[in-house]
């Protein structure tokens, strides 16, 4: 709960610096975050299906199956990560331009802030298995922490990006 506070204290930060930047500023995130979140539910749908299968193998003290499985989840993650990326970064334009139907006013900025969210795919995919392998033994404060920790500097670091 405390890190939901915490994000949406982000998205607050977030929105008023860049309505301090531009008038179209809002708009940019607006267009490319369902698009973005649907791409990241697939690894989400990945990770949850492991944590039960993680779950079950540690609560039945399988180790190896353990390990087992976190290795395939951790390389499952991150090669999908990967296609995941290439195919947002290469369908990117046909996306906004096609399907989204982005005003012209700001399909540059949207295009821009697309390219730089892809590697976004990578990191969550990274993060996503490793947070997945802490849960299931029982760990879920240290994911939490790192998710609230990121939220804080990346706020702090809006001030420098956005407006600075």
């Amino acid at each position: 709960m405390l890190t939901d506070v915490i994000m949406l204290m982000y998205n607050i930060a977030d929105t008023y610096w860049l309505s301090r930047y531009s008038q179209y500023a809002l708009a940019v995130p607006r267009q490319n975050w369902p698009i973005f979140l649907l791409f990241i539910s697939i690894i989400i749908g990945i990770t949850d299906a492991n944590l039960a299968i993680l779950s079950q193998y540690v609560g039945a003290k399988m180790y190896d199956k353990v390990s087992e499985v976190s290795s395939k989840l951790f390389t499952l993650c991150v090669a999908i990560s990967i296609v995941l990326f290439l195919v947002y970064e290469s369908l990117k334009l046909h996306i906004f331009h096609h399907l989204i139907r982005t005003p012209s006013e700001i399909f540059e900025y949207v295009i821009e802030y697309a390219e730089i969210i892809a590697f976004d795919l990578i990191a969550f995919g990274i993060a996503m298995s490793l947070a997945t392998i802490m849960q299931s033994f029982g760990d879920m404060r240290t994911p939490a922490m790192v998710m609230g920790v990121g939220a804080v500097v990346n706020a702090v670091l809006d001030s420098i990006f956005i407006v600075g």
